[in-house]
């Protein structure tokens, strides 16, 4: 497992947090930020929300990120070989090695 400074971890959060907020609710409607709501570049004729918007669910972002710094998830390439077996060998539940590998991440790191 990674292992971040309490610094680095919250810079980190706070970018993702702030990104996925924009994707999720103004997605092609910005450009680009530097962590900070005031960073935020807006693309021409729009309106930005008000920051208290976003502070009000600021927290819920972090949160949502800070479990997925944390989680310990198979890589990607094997997640891929192990829902291929899975749904091969019929085990497309919660019995198969997919399922089972995220499920033990989850039960690791529970929010």
């Amino acid at each position: 497992m990674y292992e971040y400074s309490d610094e680095k971890m919250n810079i980190m959060k706070t970018n993702d947090a702030l990104t996925m907020w924009l994707d999720e609710h103004h997605k092609g409607k910005w450009q680009r930020h530097h962590s900070t709501f005031d960073s935020i570049e807006w693309n021409d004729g729009v309106t930005p929300p008000a920051e208290s918007t976003y502070n009000a669910v600021k927290d819920t972002y972090e949160n949502k990120i800070r479990y997925s710094y944390l989680r310990e998830y198979p890589g990607i390439a094997d997640q891929l070989d192990m829902l291929f077996h899975d749904i091969d060998n019929g085990a497309l539940d919660k019995t198969g090695t997919f399922y089972t590998a995220l499920k033990a991440a989850k039960d690791e790191v529970p929010k």
